[in-house]
Formats: structure tokens, C-alpha cells, sequence
């Protein structure tokens, strides 16, 4: 099932299914931790909140945003860039498009 700016909202485990079958699809490697990630970083929720309340439901926005960034990494955009954040030897640095 893909979302669609027509459903009213959608759970996290809906989202996490598909964008995990799509990660897998193109090959990268752990797609149900990625897609875990992706929908933590758009949703401005925590890790542990999405494994606790996978029924919890997301609005279109949030769901049309977490397609988005799928599609970023199915192209193979790396995470990094994609979060804006690259950890070196323990610390976290913000990144763009220059570094």
C-alpha cells in the first residue's frame, strides 16, 4: 500500500513496510533500519517511539515527506547527506551539499 495525500493519515508500521520493501528492492543494505531512520528524521519522533507505537498514525505531510527521502535513498543519495548529519569519531556535524 502506498501513501497518498488522499488517505486522512497513515501508521507508522504502513509507512515502515513500504518504504523498507522499496530499500530492499534497491538494494541497500539493513532497508528496515534505514527506513526506520528516514521516518524518525521526517517525523520528529524518536526511534524507540516508532518501534513502541507502530500503530501510531502519521499525517500525509509527514508520510508524503518519508516517501520522499525513500526515493532519495533508493537513488542512493547517501543517509548522511540525506539527514543533514555525519558522525565523525563519536561527534556529529551538520553537513550540505558542499561538504
Amino acid at each position: 500500500m502506498a501513501p497518498s495525500a488522499t488517505l486522512s493519515r497513515i501508521s507508522i508500521n504502513q509507512l515502515l513496510q513500504v518504504g523498507a520493501q522499496r530499500l530492499l528492492t534497491a538494494g541497500i543494505e539493513n532497508p528496515r533500519r534505514e527506513a526506520r531512520l528516514l521516518l524518525s528524521y521526517v517525523s520528529d519522533l524518536s526511534v524507540e517511539l516508532l518501534i513502541r507505537d507502530p500503530e501510531k498514525e502519521l499525517t500525509p505531510v509527514q508520510a508524503d515527506q518519508f516517501m520522499t527521502v525513500v526515493k532519495r535513498r533508493e537513488n542512493r543519495e547517501p543517509f548522511a547527506r540525506i539527514v543533514g548529519i555525519r558522525e565523525f569519531w563519536g561527534l556529529p556535524f551538520r553537513i550540505n551539499e558542499k561538504t
